[in-house]
């Protein structure tokens, strides 16, 4: 079986739990929707992007345990590094039916297929291509903003109670 067609069986399960959300939807419309919503992820690169994703967030846990276990050599650490972008690459089949699922349950059949025929122009070709780098560049300042973003919250709320500041 082909990744594709293991992204559609995955989707399947997926989808048999949260497409029923669509109320009055047929067996053939919802099949139709991942289909298009397949259509979409293989012809707008979503799986490269997937992928870049999924390494990045390896290497971003492999660095943060690194903290914590200091005991084990560089060949062990490499080790760990490929074993724990292997585990989560394997997962992009997973990943793929949730986003299948997101799109079949808020889009129609009709605006992915708009969706598609903009990946197939020069523009959306560009951007479809662009998509793996763009995750590449971006993933760690987005990282870096969203920890900072969330300290800041914590800190804000936790001084707002502590001095009764706090008014809903």
């Amino acid at each position: 079986m082909g990744a594709g067609q293991w992204a559609s069986v995955v989707a399947a399960v997926v989808l048999s739990t949260t497409l029923p959300a669509i109320s009055g939807s047929s067996s053939n419309t919802k099949k139709a929707l991942v289909t298009a919503a397949n259509e979409v992820i293989a012809t707008c690169g979503e799986r490269n992007q997937i992928n870049v994703f999924l390494e990045k967030t390896a290497d971003m846990t492999v660095a943060a345990a690194h903290k914590t276990q200091p005991n084990l050599t560089e060949d062990q650490w490499a080790q760990f590094r490929t074993i724990v972008r292997n585990d989560l690459i394997s997962k992009t089949d997973t990943y793929l039916a949730l986003v299948t699922a997101d799109y079949a349950t808020h889009l129609s059949a009709s605006d992915m297929h708009a969706i598609v025929v903009f990946c197939q122009t020069p523009a959306g070709r560009k951007l479809s291509s662009a998509r793996s780098q763009m995750e590449r560049d971006t993933f760690d300042a987005r990282q870096a903003w969203l920890h900072s973003a969330i300290l800041a919250a914590f800190q804000d709320a936790q001084q707002r109670i502590l001095t009764g500041t706090y008014r809903p």
